[in-house]
């Protein structure tokens, strides 16, 4: 019994982050983004909510700021992190509760870093501002358009965020619709 414990341990130490189970409940989802990540129960019950972690080897370390009510948008905002030259860009609840709306941050010092009004009342549509966010030729800045007062409705401004600070600024023109400020910036839907 005492040598099957240690070839469990040992098979456990060379598993990569990709076949690696969390030990608390659910095997966390796989990621074809940047950087080490899985979806495991933020309360580490087996159950929800969810929070994203990033991985080394078998332990797994919460990014705090992330929620998702279920696993499927764990795995979903997991999978469509974007890599940027200094910090990656993760949607989360707003709310911190799991349930949308959806906001755009970056993942800095292994937390989640809010861009301000960037909400979305949909995770698709979070995901795809983060998609959609032109970011300049040195790597430190971007540009999105984003829901005026941060309720994710209408009106829509172009925004610039830091990516170094996550600190936005609000541009002066207003759209009616995102695509009408979307389409200001370029970005065809």
């Amino acid at each position: 019994m005492k040598y099957r414990i240690w070839i469990i341990i040992f098979g456990m130490l060379s598993l990569t982050p990709s076949h690696a189970q969390w030990l608390g409940g659910e095997a966390p989802g796989a990621s074809a983004a940047p950087g080490p990540y899985a979806c495991v129960p933020a309360h580490r019950d087996g159950r929800n909510p969810y929070a994203l972690a990033t991985l080394s080897g078998i332990q797994t370390t919460l990014i705090p700021g992330t929620s998702y009510q279920r696993m499927e948008d764990c795995t979903q905002a997991m999978d469509t992190v974007r890599a940027t030259p200094l910090n990656p860009l993760l949607c989360t609840s707003r709310d911190r509760d799991g349930r949308g709306p959806w906001i755009l941050g970056m993942i800095q010092n292994g937390r989640h870093v809010r861009f301000d009004r960037a909400v979305s009342t949909s995770l698709g549509a979070c995901i795809k501002m983060s998609q959609d966010l032109i970011i300049s030729d040195d790597g430190m800045s971007g540009i999105y358009c984003s829901s005026k007062n941060g309720s994710g409705l209408g009106p829509f401004a172009i925004m610039g965020v830091s990516l170094e600070t996550g600190q936005v600024q609000i541009g002066g023109s207003y759209f009616s619709e995102l695509s009408k400020c979307n389409r200001n910036l370029g970005i065809n839907q």
